[in-house]
C-alpha cells in the first residue's frame, strides 16, 4: 500500500489499491486496468 508523502519515480509501478465501488463490486488498480492507458485521479476532499 502507498505511504503518503512518498512519490513515485518516473517509471515505477503504480502501487496496488483496492476501492469498494458504489455498486458493491471492487477495483483493484493496477490490476483491473491492465493493458489500457490509465489517468488516476485522487480527490481526497475534507474528511
Amino acid at each position: 500500500m502507498a505511504v503518503l508523502g512518498t512519490q513515485l519515480a518516473k517509471g515505477a509501478a503504480f502501487p496496488r489499491m483496492t476501492w469498494n465501488m458504489l455498486d458493491g463490486s471492487t477495483l483493484t488498480v493496477p490490476d483491473d486496468l491492465a493493458g489500457r492507458w490509465t489517468v488516476v485521479i485522487i480527490l481526497r476532499g475534507q474528511w
